[in-house]
């Protein structure tokens, strides 16, 4: 497995704090609050430097809400003059003209991610709270009206299932170059707010055929892990032949842990957002090649990629398991404990 692994991840994501400023129903977070030890400023501008000496071509910054922490723009300013690629992904709410424009300074040239949960305040605000929707829109506008690149991401739910092709809409009106429609994980507060929000799998493929449709409509604008399973399901159509081949396929959804992965505000690498409590190695001990090549949590993750769908509880005797990748891990983590587990959403 090594023998084919990158010397270090390709892009990594660094949660700079815990700290937001909204408590929103189906966040993977557990309440806005920073962890008892969060790396300091030194500490992420010593990390910064690490992934530059590592060769990490795209670093992107996330929270918690980033825009919480002091020294923000110092740590944006860091990763730009290593040279590496660097994005931000924030709730948007605390984007006001004056913060707009600090942040086209930097600049961030990999764009902005802003979470856009519906086209209109009743289907926002009963998410994330009162006001919401508004301030979004607000800075929405403020980061465009200084040049920066911004795209929408959509967590699909209950709440939103009705208005992604409004949400479509609204984010070409806003001026945004892309919206990516991706599924809600089932930890933190999500968990606890499941039965309000979690689609059901029939549900989902419901939804998952709508953003087909909208991509068919905004050509290149549309993106996400429903966009991704939407072209799964094509192929599944598109390739009769290899539902007859009874070679079965591996668990081989995503790049967690063999192109990128995630540093926690506490300085805790784990294969992705997603997978909080998976934890690799700290970057307060150890280097983060490292752990990248070294850390037992890492290489058993990588063994994944071996497991055959017929020995996945629920995937055996399913007909497209020579063309299915056996959906998410983080999704059948959460639910079943066993990262090696079905996707609990499958609708097959």
């Amino acid at each position: 497995m090594k023998d084919h692994l990158p010397s270090a991840p390709f892009a990594a994501s660094v949660a700079i704090t815990a700290r937001c400023n909204l408590r929103c129903k189906h966040c993977f977070a557990t309440g806005g609050a920073p962890l008892d030890d969060e790396l300091s400023t030194p500490e992420l501008i010593e990390l910064v430097h690490g992934l530059a000496r590592a060769k990490i071509f795209w670093v992107t910054v996330t929270g918690g809400e980033p825009l919480c922490h002091d020294d923000l723009l110092d740590i944006l300013s860091s990763i730009e003059e290593h040279n590496m690629r660097c994005s931000l992904n924030t709730n948007c709410t605390l984007v006001s003209k004056s913060v707009a424009q600090k942040l086209a300074a930097v600049p961030v040239r990999g764009g902005i991610s802003v979470s856009l949960d519906g086209s209109k305040a009743v289907v926002v605000d009963a998410i994330r709270g009162a006001g919401v929707f508004k301030r979004t829109v607000i800075g929405i506008e403020q980061l465009i009206e200084c040049g920066l690149t911004v795209r929408g991401v959509t967590v699909v739910n209950k709440y939103n299932q009705m208005d992604l092709l409004n949400i479509a809409r609204l984010a070409r009106e806003l001026g945004l170059v892309e919206i990516d429609f991706n599924d809600m994980v089932g930890a933190g507060c999500a968990s606890v707010n499941a039965l309000q929000l979690q689609l059901t799998p029939s549900q989902r493929k419901y939804a998952v055929d709508i953003v087909d449709q909208l991509s068919e409509e905004y050509p290149g604008f549309i993106g996400g892990a429903y966009l991704q399973w939407g072209r799964q399901l094509k192929g599944f159509s598109k390739s009769p032949e290899r539902l007859l081949e009874g070679k079965q396929n591996t668990l081989d959804g995503c790049g967690a842990a063999f192109s990128a992965c995630t540093i926690r505000p506490d300085g805790w690498v784990v294969p992705c957002d997603a997978l909080w409590d998976v934890k690799a190695g700290n970057v307060r001990q150890e280097d983060i090649v490292y752990i990248w090549r070294s850390s037992r949590v890492f290489n058993e993750f990588r063994r994944l990629k071996t497991v055959n769908l017929g020995q996945v509880p629920g995937c055996s005797d399913c007909q497209y398991n020579t063309l299915c990748h056996g959906g998410c891990r983080a999704s059948a983590y959460h639910a079943t404990g066993n990262l090696a587990g079905r996707d609990p959403f499958c609708w097959y």
